[in-house]
């Protein structure tokens, strides 16, 4: 919103560059380094669902034990960087 953009409208929830992501990675022998462009959020359609899991008795988009594995994720990645060695998940 201090960027003068309202939900829905093009470029809501995109990041800028200085907050990308870095990706190292190596896939069918090739190896990638660099800069990730983050996914834009969409707040809106969170909590839409949200309002149709609690009024109308829908699905959650995201289960809670895939909420909670990311989370395992999150914690695996910053061990790993907390301690310069992979972990295992």
């Amino acid at each position: 919103m201090k960027d003068k953009k309202t939900p829905g409208t093009r470029g809501w929830g995109a990041e800028g560059k200085e907050a990308w992501g870095r990706l190292n990675t190596t896939l069918d022998g090739k190896n990638f380094q660099g800069p990730y462009e983050s996914v834009p959020g969409n707040y809106l359609s969170f909590y839409d669902n949200i309002f149709n899991v609690l009024r109308k008795g829908e699905a959650p988009a995201v289960k809670a034990e895939e909420a909670r594995d990311v989370i395992r994720i999150i914690e695996a990645c910053r061990q790993s960087n907390r301690d310069r060695s992979a972990v295992k998940i």
